[in-house]
C-alpha cells in the first residue's frame, strides 16, 4: 500500500524557512536557488524576505524532471 502525502498551501506568501519546510527541502538549498536567481523573492520590509505562492510554484515547476547525472 502506498502512502500519499498532501501539502496544502493556504497563504499567498511564506518566509524562506516556511517555504523550505513546506516543500521538504532545506533552507540552505532554497537560499542557494534564491542567490542563483532561480527563485524570486520579495522584500515587504527591509528585513523580511518572502516567497510568494505564485513565484514558489513557478520555481517548483521549472525544476528538472530527471535526476541530474554526475559530472
Amino acid at each position: 500500500m502506498s502512502e500519499q502525502m498532501e501539502i496544502a498551501f493556504t497563504r499567498p506568501a511564506y518566509t524562506v524557512a516556511e517555504f523550505a519546510k513546506a516543500v521538504g527541502l532545506g533552507e540552505t538549498t532554497i537560499r542557494d536557488h534564491i542567490d542563483a536567481g532561480n527563485l524570486v523573492t520579495s522584500w515587504p520590509t527591509k528585513t523580511k524576505q518572502i516567497v510568494t505562492l505564485e513565484d514558489g510554484l513557478r520555481w517548483l515547476r521549472s525544476l528538472p524532471n530527471e535526476k541530474p547525472t554526475a559530472a
